[in-house]
């Protein structure tokens, strides 16, 4: 597979990087842009090196199509639609046969290919940047833990999304209760969490 650049303005993009390298662009400084659905950086140099030995590390491997499970610590792209069914969207681009995505079971034990038209994209989980400036998205191992929570607040039936959260507080500064509104605020939505599941059990 070879990766090329195509240079915007300062911004230097790895076009039909594949999903495997993606830890080594990231760790090298490269930036996601979900609009372009491509990495880049603002090196040109650097991405002449990323392009020469990403591309010859896609050619050992064999590409990106590998069909094993997913792991916890493995990024999740979306959810996809293909014939009929609801599957988790690995990663969707170019490859060297056209447009494809890397999709897998909803429980991770399987990962397989799809052609363009064969699929429907549903939903995008985006990359996100925190105070520190680290790139993180949904993993499959953080999907598996909202799934829990979900089904552990469906059985107990309390609602700990971040909404009820927000309205908790809402309620309480509505009721003139500034220091219940302010005990809120200090436990955090985690802290809050735990005093709901706590006062139903």
């Amino acid at each position: 597979m070879t990766i090329t650049i195509q240079s915007e303005g300062r911004r230097h993009y790895l076009v039909g990087a594949p999903f495997s390298v993606k830890d080594r662009l990231r760790s090298a400084g490269c930036k996601w842009d979900a609009d372009r659905r491509a990495w880049w950086t603002g090196k040109r140099a650097l991405a002449e090196q990323l392009a020469a030995s990403c591309s010859e590390t896609a050619a050992v491997s064999g590409g990106e199509r590998t069909a094993e499970a997913l792991r916890d610590d493995d990024e999740i792209a979306g959810k996809a639609r293909y014939k009929g069914r609801e599957y988790l969207l690995v990663w969707e681009g170019p490859t060297k046969r056209g447009r494809a995505a890397k999709l897998a079971f909803n429980d991770g034990s399987k990962v397989f290919w799809a052609a363009a038209g064969e699929y429907q994209i549903t939903k995008r989980y985006e990359e996100r940047q925190d105070r520190w400036g680290r790139w993180s998205g949904m993993t499959f191992g953080r999907l598996k833990r909202l799934r829990e929570e979900h089904a552990e607040a469906k059985r107990t039936g309390v609602d700990t999304s971040y909404r009820a959260y927000k309205e908790a507080i809402e309620m309480a500064e509505d009721m003139d209760s500034f220091d219940e509104a302010r005990r809120l605020e200090r436990l955090g939505f985690a802290g809050w969490v735990a005093e709901q599941k706590a006062g139903r059990s």
